[in-house]
């Protein structure tokens, strides 16, 4: 008998589980403090410079005396606000050591005790983020010993740590000791949460889900209204923070069995029934409804290390196609909720108020979940996400166009918006846990939780990427996109409304597709080879609902099973990876496996090749790469596995990545700005030439290890450049180390071959800056305008990438010959670098948004005819699908130069590694765009989602500079200048220190 029948009998939703449920409350309640707490711990703390010798100042003004000496030592803002970071000494404006604080709305804070003001601002959202960082962490760690060990044991183990670390916090004293406790807060507090939400799920049947899961909301929304009330009579962190801490005490006492007792579900699917069975009769005791004496609970056996989880996860199609969707709905939901949560002093107005507002929103964003089972979870879902996107888009326009008058307005789509990002909170748990089987149900909540905490993680520091109305704009339009985005992909989903919940792995997989080897026929071939082989083919293999053969069965003695042998059409290839290594039907996936090997090795570069360009040299860097890519390229087609193949791509992405940046950065840093353009758009250039050599070479080699071995021999030639006189040292990067002397070498000899006349005592000058790679990322985090335009510049290389590769790896989509599409797709991307060659006319910032505007218009126009043209307007489809490609092929170089044109010498490598690092995940997700669905959609969902993600990544562009024909920055102060470069004075040094006669040998 199966749990669902036995909990009919002994009742789904009965005294014994309603006891439970309050016993789960307590858990909730307590976990609902931690993550809005930060909003009273660490406040919005007005302040100014303290005045020097005035031992009793106070921000409030004291008298007349004291309003004449704060006017005459605190300068005034252009909004007519006290400078909060400066003060003037002896006539001049100095940044001050020493600050008091407004005490009107908290009398103590994290803020003002550990003085988190001016340059240490940042440690405000970095003392919120250490929380998600915790929670971003747990899923990998605690959460899935859940699926192992049990959820009762997983939920006493985090109580008792988060009831210590929350006592101790009060007593920190520093702010790392602070963030480390917060820290251990998110990461056992998201566990203690998941387990507990798991549990509230899994002891009641289908029917009563619904209240179960959404009374733990409330419940969660309950605690949020106490800690509103507390934080409004105690105004001291310290105090707050004890006080929620003390009655955490109470649920210690779960560790005894008979309170918080072990999961049916969970004791069921890993094999112990006599526990199980000692609950349920208890259960059914307190319910008062009997349960027979020999009843034997149902159990089928299965695999459930977690190995195993992911080999499933990774081998099914369907259960990798709703991992995916589910992950992306917690990354952006949890986003939004927490982007507003924790940064209610945005809202304006009393912080109190703000926060009763919200969570007000909060709760009646969670009532509509009684409802689920009326509409429906996955439609409840989509119709919040809706509603969420409109609310967000609706906001921008009157804080953008309407002023202060019309705040409230804002203030209300703002909360409808929080109402309905809450719904869509609320609805994401309960429906991730309906759609996954109970093996694996913490499994796939902590790891889908994993994209939670991301999104969390990120939120605190989007408040704080602009200044004035982009402040409160900026985040709503980024929310408004990317909801759109996974609300589109969420039609995919299942609908689970009123559904038992799945026990084992394989009642959410899925079968697969694909042709056989008739049995005992030796020579039997995919192309018919006459009537008697048609016969046998027609009767052997069955067909699919569109007419064509099956490719993954086959009919022995009338009845139909898989196969294990296989025949390939040669009218093609003669050999491929796939048909070496047998990868269809079930190992159909790792085609594109095959294919990310590459994109992860290319991910993984940047932090460790790429580097090394910035301490060793560039040159060292690109020799030792061009050495292994040519070692890897000649064993690759000696691969005996697929596994090895693998390794042999990683490797291949991983040096090869390294060679082509540092090889990029070589060709933007030995010219001026003037010849910057020609340099790079050359490089460009002569990537589409070596892609036309490979159509060329692929038409005429159709065998795999032949055409790789073609391809790989030519790459012994760069070997020569390991003599330094082929390929020297960058000047710029020799005169960033100070290495003075060998920089004036090359310049002698390039003036020599140029044919110009240097001052024999030419000096060059050099201001000697820390340039380890922590000095790089201290900079990187303690400046606002570098850390929003390497965000920035991160997100565009995540876009440009994703539609770039996923167009190019997935080229058979646009129909017709292979090599022809693939002739057609080089011939649009070398007109797409083309275009390069009149960034200096147009602007390199506008030539890349015009890029990026056409990519999104072109996608969007190519999902109509494939959705409602049918195969007369393919023709349509493919000339749009070029379009796109030529477009983006622009804004695919331009991010190369412009990146690097924005960023200085001593961290240009590392920023355009580090940017390369998101880049390398958007090709790593765009092999798998194409196997996500079926039929017409097969071809329109990615469209879909290129349009709406390159808009968002557009409007962000407008925030960064523009470059056109400005002196490439060496050192990290002169990016940090407001306009990006520095003056006419200070823009004549380092190699412009030549000029003006010698000023064209720069160039």
């Amino acid at each position: 008998m199966d749990y669902e029948t036995i909990l009919q009998q002994i009742g789904d939703f009965g005294t014994y589980q309603k006891r439970l449920l309050l016993v789960v409350f307590f858990p909730v309640l307590f976990n609902s403090f931690s993550t809005p707490i930060s909003n009273f711990l660490v406040g919005d703390h007005k302040h100014r410079c303290k005045i020097p010798d005035v031992p009793n100042d106070t921000f409030a003004i004291q008298d007349s005396n004291h309003s004449l000496l704060v006017n005459s030592s605190i300068p005034i803002l252009d909004d007519g606000n006290y400078d909060p970071c400066h003060i003037i000494v002896n006539g001049s404006k100095t940044t001050c050591e020493a600050w008091v604080f407004d005490n009107s709305v908290f009398t103590s804070t994290i803020n003002s005790q550990f003085n988190l003001v001016c340059e240490k601002k940042l440690s405000n959202s970095h003392a919120i983020a250490t929380y998600f960082f915790g929670q971003v962490t747990a899923p990998l760690l605690v959460i899935p010993l859940a699926d192992v060990i049990g959820r009762r044991l997983v939920a006493c183990i985090t109580l008792t740590v988060v009831f210590i670390v929350n006592i101790a916090m009060p007593f920190s004293n520093s702010v790392y000791v602070f963030a480390v406790l917060r820290y251990f807060d998110g990461f056992f507090g998201a566990s203690l949460y998941n387990t507990a939400f798991v549990i509230g799920i899994e002891l009641v049947g289908a029917s009563k889900r619904v209240i179960a899961g959404t009374v733990i909301l409330l419940v969660f929304c309950a605690g949020e209204f106490v800690l509103a009330v507390l934080a409004y009579f105690i105004r001291d962190w310290r105090w707050l923070q004890l006080t929620v801490a003390v009655p955490m005490i109470i649920p210690l006492i779960y560790w005894w069995p008979r309170v918080l007792p072990e999961s049916v579900r969970w004791l069921m699917a890993r094999g112990r029934m006599e526990e199980a069975t000692v609950i349920l009769r208890r259960a059914a005791k307190t319910n008062k409804r009997p349960l027979a004496e020999n009843v034997r609970l149902k159990y089928k056996e299965e695999k459930t290390s977690n190995i195993q989880i992911l080999k499933e996860l990774f081998s099914s199609r369907k259960l990798l196609f709703y991992w995916a969707i589910t992950s992306a709905n917690w990354f952006v939901v949890a986003f939004i909720y927490y982007g507003i949560k924790t940064n209610i002093g945005a809202l304006g107005g009393n912080l109190y108020v703000s926060f009763t507002l919200v969570t007000t929103a909060e709760t009646l964003g969670y009532i509509p979940l009684f409802a689920m089972d009326v509409i429906g979870h996955k439609r409840l879902h989509m119709v919040s996400m809706g509603a969420t996107c409109a609310a967000c888009i609706a906001s921008i326009f009157p804080i953008l166009f309407a002023g202060n008058s019309l705040q409230w307005l804002t203030v209300m789509f703002a909360l409808l918006g929080k109402l309905f990002v809450s719904t869509a909170f609320g609805m994401i748990f309960v429906y991730t846990g309906e759609i996954f089987p109970t093996v694996v149900r913490s499994f796939t909540l902590g790891s889908c939780g994993v994209f939670a905490r991301i999104g969390s993680l990120c939120s605190p520091y989007l408040y704080h990427m602009a200044e004035g109305k982009m402040r409160k704009a900026l985040p709503l339009i980024l929310y408004g996109v990317i909801i759109t985005v996974v609300t589109l992909l969420t039609i995919l989903l299942p609908e689970t409304k009123r559904k038992k919940l799945p026990d084992h792995v394989k009642e959410s997989e899925s079968e697969f597709t694909n042709g056989c080897k008739i049995p005992s026929y030796p020579n039997d071939t995919y192309a018919i080879q006459d009537p008697s082989h048609a016969a046998l083919v027609n009767s052997t293999i069955p067909l699919t609902e569109d007419g064509t053969y099956d490719q993954c069965h086959v009919m022995v003695n009338g009845s139909k099973i898989t196969c294990d042998d296989w025949v390939f059409d040669y009218s093609v290839f003669t050999n491929t990876i796939n048909s070496q290594f047998k990868l269809v039907c079930e190992r159909k996936l790792a085609n594109p496996h095959a294919i990310v090997t590459y994109f992860i090795g290319q991910m993984t570069s940047p932090f460790l090749m790429i580097p090394l360009a910035d301490i060793i040299g560039r040159r060292l860097v690109a020799c030792i790469s061009l050495t292994l890519i040519f070692v890897v390229n000649i064993a690759m087609p000696f691969s005996n596995s697929v596994y090895m193949f693998a390794v042999m791509r990683y490797f291949d992405g991983f040096f090869g990545t390294a060679l082509y940046t540092t090889a990029f950065v070589i060709g933007i840093e030995l010219l001026g700005a003037s010849k910057r353009l020609i340099a790079g758009t050359v490089i460009l250039l002569v990537f589409c030439a070596g892609e036309f050599i490979l159509v060329f070479l692929a038409y005429f080699i159709r065998d795999w290890r032949w055409l790789q071995l073609a391809v790989a021999i030519p790459m012994l030639v760069p070997i020569v450049y390991w003599w330094p006189k082929i390929l020297p040292e960058s000047v710029r990067w020799l005169i960033s180390r100070g290495r003075m002397d060998e920089a004036l070498v090359i310049l002698r000899q390039a003036a020599q071959v140029n044919k110009t006349n240097l001052p024999s005592d030419l000096k060059i000058t050099y201001n000697d800056k820390e340039t380890s790679s922590f000095q790089i990322l201290k900079h990187l985090f303690s400046s606002r305008k570098l850390l929003l335009y390497w965000a920035i510049a991160a997100l565009n290389w995540f876009v440009v990438a994703f539609i770039y590769y996923g167009i190019k790896t997935n080229i058979g989509k646009l129909g017709g010959d292979l090599y022809v599409s693939f002739t057609l797709i080089v011939i649009a991307e070398t007109l797409g670098y083309s275009l390069l060659f009149f960034m200096d006319l147009i602007g390199h910032k506008r030539l890349h948004m015009v890029a990026m505007g056409t990519t999104c218009v072109v996608c969007v126009a190519s999902i109509f005819p494939i959705l409602f043209g049918g195969e007369d307007l393919q023709w349509m489809t493919v000339a749009f699908a070029l379009l796109g490609k030529m477009s983006v092929s622009t804004a695919f170089g331009m991010v190369y130069v412009y990146t690097g044109e924005i960023f200085p010498t001593v961290v240009r490598s590392f920023a355009i590694g580090s940017c390369a690092v998101f880049a390398r995940i958007g090709s790593l997700s765009a092999p798998y765009l194409y196997y996500m669905t079926e039929g017409i959609m097969n071809r329109a969902l990615p469209l879909i989602l290129y349009g709406v993600i390159i808009s968002l990544v557009t409007l962000l562009t407008l925030i960064l500079p523009e470059t056109k024909g400005k002196k490439l920055p060496d050192h990290v102060k002169e990016s940090e200048n407001s306009d990006g470069v520095l003056d006419s004075e200070s823009n004549c040094n380092e190699l412009n220190e030549l000029c003006p006669e010698s000023n064209r040998l720069a160039k």
